[in-house]
């Protein structure tokens, strides 16, 4: 959008630096016209011809330069580009003639009457006519009325108020503010400026009437103080009025005072509506997700008392919801699910990209494989102590732990390893039960609340088809896992020995999975080395965990233990083993062999 055509080399990009500058200056003008305006008419009798050489000399300079900026304004506007917010999606014009006619239609005559500095020019007026000999003439008296005239036009100055909302706009665009917040800051910003320019209004109007006996100046004793306070009382009455506190210090006493109270009652009961309903509806939209989870939360309770479910179920569920949520509900899913493709795999990808760049196989992947594998996948939550799969479960996924650490004891009545496999963040498993398409023969315990990312089957095996290097490394990672449990992978797939060989031949498989593997199975180390890489890894943070018998109650040497299912007085060979499979409605039980069913 900011290129421009040859015949548009002067044109200014509405939304460039340059800009943005001009208009905050332009604001700030604005703004000091709100506030200095009112305050020289009310308090500084500019039109009653009497304004000292002093005050023309503070107010001069000050006046000359706001105009002298509104001017240059009116000029760069026929420069500017338009941005057409009705459009979607918005676009910007930079075509001359489109944005002279369009500023001729709009902002020229207001900008042109608030540039004119009609004051000044009557105040000129005013002087050369006191300094002339016939200032007491007729014609003397009709030039003094008409420098009154333009001394009154310089309040077209306020219609430079408009400009505002277009410079907010302009500032929503590139900051990408909160269009809530700028609402409430506009409101405070017209509240506080209705309330000045009520304030030297009520003062002007008594002051024109000659301050009567019960006007509130002279109740107050102020109309001969210096200006400063007789504007601090005015405020001060104002502000009583607008927020509905009071009447300042002295009451109406006149009915012209009643009828300038009235309309100042109701604007600031109005904007005090206003200004309280949209900083409750931007609290609410900062705090949706809060809200959410705090309902979420109820239906929780709700669900415990209608069900009686006992206090430590109940605050399972509340860790789950606090784990899964983090205290706030947002609904990322079905945004997500609302994109198109495009834009749907772009948002994914960011937000999965430390997932993207540590997980071994999806940083190696090409562009294909990860569009493929980010919008299959699903996520899901498991707590402390879960059973993720037991032995014997029909492996359906393959799982990568996006967060969280999780402990794999292998039960292969051919496994001579003695030590559990803790795999901790961005590492997976299940991935030798897909590719032998046979049942767990492990136990895989949360070892932490773990957040999973699961890869169905089929989509797995899709992938494994299509592309070679992910199935080599695929390979390479079971191969290595079996050799860990003191297995021949040749015997326990030998359906899968040519496979084994082509993977282990591919040097690009190899040389992406060197890490992982040493972390799978420690196959490529001999005896001395295996020593090294267990002493270099503790018990806090080793991959490996010594398998011991443990009694009822009892907690694994790490500090974060699975749920034991030992029972109490065995050795691990004679235990009394008793698995629970959950799915859908039904519950099965396995009691290992041996045992007396009474017992």
């Amino acid at each position: 959008d900011r290129i421009m055509t040859e015949g548009n080399i002067f044109i200014i990009h509405p939304l460039s630096t340059f800009r943005l500058v001009w208009d905050t200056v332009l604001l700030a003008a604005i703004f000091l016209t709100l506030l200095l305006l009112p305050i020289r008419i009310a308090f500084y009798k500019i039109l009653d011809n009497e304004e000292d050489t002093d005050d023309k000399l503070l107010w001069y300079p000050i006046t000359i330069m706001i105009d002298l900026l509104f001017m240059t304004d009116v000029v760069l506007n026929f420069y500017t580009g338009n941005v057409a917010s009705k459009q979607n999606p918005p676009k910007i014009c930079l075509d001359r003639r489109i944005i002279r006619r369009q500023y001729l239609k709009t902002w020229f005559i207001p900008d042109v009457l608030s540039s004119i500095p009609f004051d000044i020019i009557g105040s000129e007026i005013t002087i050369h006519e006191n300094s002339s000999a016939q200032a007491l003439t007729i014609g003397a008296s009709n030039v003094l009325v008409l420098a009154k005239v333009l001394k009154v036009l310089s309040l077209f100055r306020i219609l430079r108020v408009g400009r505002l909302h277009y410079i907010s706009k302009r500032w929503i665009q590139i900051f990408e503010i909160s269009p809530l917040l700028i609402r409430i800051i506009q409101l405070m910003v017209y509240f506080f400026m209705i309330a000045h320019w009520s304030a030297c209004i009520q003062f002007f109007v008594v002051y024109l009437r000659d301050f009567p006996e019960k006007s509130w100046p002279v109740l107050l004793d102020i109309q001969t103080s210096p200006i400063w306070a007789q504007y601090t009382w005015s405020l001060f009455r104002s502000l009583s009025h607008m927020i509905t506190i009071g009447y300042g210090k002295a009451p109406p006493e006149e009915v012209i005072e009643v009828l300038l109270i009235i309309p100042s009652m109701l604007i600031g009961a109005f904007f005090y509506m206003m200004i309280v309903s949209q900083m409750t509806k931007t609290i609410s939209m900062f705090r949706m997700g809060d809200l959410r989870y705090t309902e979420k939360l109820k239906e929780v309770d709700e669900f415990a008392r209608k069900f009686h479910l006992p206090g430590d179920i109940l605050q399972r569920l509340h860790e789950f919801y606090h784990h899964k949520y983090g205290g706030s509900i947002n609904d990322e899913d079905e945004l997500i699910k609302e994109l198109p493709l495009a834009l749907k795999i772009d948002v994914v990808k960011c937000k999965n990209a430390a997932m993207l760049e540590n997980v071994f196989f999806l940083r190696t992947a090409c562009d294909g494989f990860i569009e493929q594998f980010i919008l299959s996948t699903k996520s899901v939550v498991f707590m402390t102590g879960d059973i993720i799969i037991r032995t014997d479960d029909l492996i359906e996924n393959l799982y990568i732990i996006k967060k969280g650490t999780v402990s794999i004891e292998f039960t292969s009545e051919k496994n001579t390893l003695n030590d559990e496999i803790i795999v901790r963040t961005y590492g997976f498993f299940g991935e030798t039960a897909l590719l032998l398409h046979r049942r767990a023969e492990m136990m895989v315990y949360a070892e932490t609340p773990c957040d999973v990312i699961l890869c169905p089957q089929y989509i797995f095996q899709s992938l494994l088809d299509f592309y070679p290097l992910f199935k080599n490394q695929m390979l390479l990672v079971a191969h290595s896992r079996l050799v860990l449990q003191g297995l021949n992978p040749d015997e326990e797939a030998p359906d899968l020995i040519e496979s084994f060989q082509e993977a282990l031949n591919d040097k690009g498989a190899v040389s992406s999975s060197q890490d992982i593997l040493e972390l799978a199975s420690q196959a490529c180390l001999d005896t001395q080395g295996m020593e090294e890489f267990r002493h270099r890894n503790t018990v806090d943070y080793s991959v490996f965990r010594t398998v011991v018998a443990r009694k009822k109650g009892e907690k694994a040497p790490s500090s974060k233990t699975p749920i034991d299912v030992n029972n109490d007085g065995f050795s691990k060979d004679n235990s009394i083993h008793l698995s629970v499979s959950i799915h859908d409605d039904r519950v099965n039980t396995k009691l290992s062999d041996h045992i007396d069913l009474k017992t």
